[in-house]
């Protein structure tokens, strides 16, 4: 449970011992990108504007040539059982995009429950609607929208509007520019102590075969995640207290980079953070292996509310 806290501790003091203590921050700004493999997030190509601007600001884990072993934590190297174990901290018998939403409490409620934060304070923002099912239990009372479902917070109707009016060709979802435009007023607006933001169209490019819209996709969140920085830097007060962590929920086949389910090649997965108490290092080289396991409680521990 303690492996990213002990990878982070021995970044700082080079020891892991039980007293560890948590780096520790206000907010959270929880970010997932569907089927990006580590071939193309490594690629400075690719998401040039990350490894030029901010990959140094924080810590990157999964590149193979450093020998940064992290791996999905299921069997199955597919989506929603991989939100399901990222959300709850715990592997999922569900083997399928099919299954319904989770029984036990999340990421997301615990930290809305702990933490006695009104309605507005915690999000969950998904292109594809899956990502309510694997984040959140059924009528949650925790704020959401995913997939085609609207974001029922005053000050986003024009979004909802455009999004409706140009909806993908793929069901049970939303543009991702839609997703990250709902995100960046949200963030603006209410200054969340936890919002998650889980992108789609990369992996339905990827299922498709479409290398050049996966590629062109995966720019587009290189982009992205430059302009929150932007937005960030321009809420200094926010910022100062705030970890941005970014992840995918599996990886893609090699030769077939199109699938991913029953694929060993699909089974490395790449982690970016960074914030107050993070260690400004880049990609680094551990030894011992992160998964999606250790996302929930190292969250939870930066926001003060991990329970052993």
């Amino acid at each position: 449970m303690k492996t990213l806290f002990c990878i982070l501790f021995l970044l700082l003091l080079s020891s892991c011992r039980e007293s560890y203590k948590f780096p520790k921050g206000e907010n959270v700004i929880f970010i997932t990108l569907d089927g990006v493999r580590y071939q193309e997030f490594f690629n400075q190509k690719v998401f040039s504007k990350f490894w030029t601007h901010h990959a140094e600001s924080g810590v990157v884990l999964g590149d193979p040539s450093k020998k940064s072993k992290v791996r999905v934590a299921n069997m199955m190297s597919l989506s929603l059982p991989a939100y399901i174990t990222i959300h709850t901290g715990k592997r999922t018998l569900c083997k399928t995009n099919d299954c319904g939403h989770i029984k036990r409490e999340s990421l997301s409620e615990k930290v809305r429950r702990k933490l006695v934060l009104p309605f507005e304070k915690v999000a969950v923002l998904g292109s594809w609607n899956g990502i309510c099912r694997g984040a959140l239990r059924e009528n949650s009372l925790v704020l959401n929208s995913c997939g085609d479902t609207d974001f029922i917070l005053p000050g986003h109707e024009d979004i909802n509007l455009e999004s409706r009016k140009n909806p993908p060709v793929w069901d049970n979802a939303r543009l991702d520019k839609y997703t990250w435009q709902h995100g960046f007023r949200y963030i603006k607006n209410h200054r969340p102590k936890l919002i998650t933001l889980s992108m789609n169209d990369s992996d339905e490019y990827g299922h498709d075969r479409q290398w050049d819209n996966y590629i062109k996709s995966l720019k587009a969140y290189d982009q992205k995640i430059h302009e929150l920085f932007l937005l960030l830097d321009s809420m200094p007060e926010y910022k100062k207290d705030t970890m941005v962590f970014i992840t995918t929920d599996h990886g893609r086949g090699k030769k077939r980079w199109w699938g991913h389910t029953l694929m060993r090649q699909a089974r490395p997965i790449w982690m970016f953070l960074t914030g107050p108490g993070i260690p400004k290092k880049g990609s680094i080289s551990h030894k011992k292996k992160v998964t999606h396991l250790q996302i929930k409680p190292f969250i939870e521990g930066f926001l003060g509310i991990y329970e052993d």
